[in-house]
């Protein structure tokens, strides 16, 4: 990654159902407060307000889960980003982009599984994580 831009997420959920996500995050220092919906055909429509850092520390109080990534552009146009998790999901590395196919070197398409998404990932015990980690074929 060297050369490249890091940006360090830090994302903290305050609902979730399986439509609706309601959500905090800190991405370097600008505050978000955001709603993701989740459409018919996997498309989401996204809400974002900028928040205090107040509001936000006082918010994540409440969070119900917490995701901690860095992220790099690797390529802006089509956008390539790989994304590095810590913590409780620390081991699990990848790669998004919006590109219709993608290259051989991206590994094992997760977008649809538990691991393709931050919302379905703050739902998974670390057990679970760890074993759905493990059963990738990358």
């Amino acid at each position: 990654m060297d050369g490249l831009v890091k940006t360090t997420y830090e994302r903290y959920f305050l609902f979730k159902n399986d439509k609706v996500e309601l959500r905090i995050q800190k991405k370097d220092n600008q505050y978000q407060l955001e709603r993701v919906v989740e459409m018919t055909g996997g498309e989401t429509e996204k809400t974002k307000l900028i928040i205090s850092e107040e509001e936000f520390e006082k918010l994540k109080e409440k969070s119900i889960g917490e995701i901690i990534r860095d992220s790099y552009i690797v390529q802006k146009d089509p956008e390539i980003a790989i994304r590095f998790y810590k913590g409780r999901y620390e081991g699990l590395v990848r790669v998004e982009t919006d590109m219709e196919t993608v290259p051989e070197w991206f590994g094992e398409e997760i977008t649809k599984t538990d691991l393709g998404r931050d919302g379905k990932l703050i739902r998974l015990t670390r057990e679970e994580f760890l074993k759905l980690l493990t059963n990738c074929t990358i």
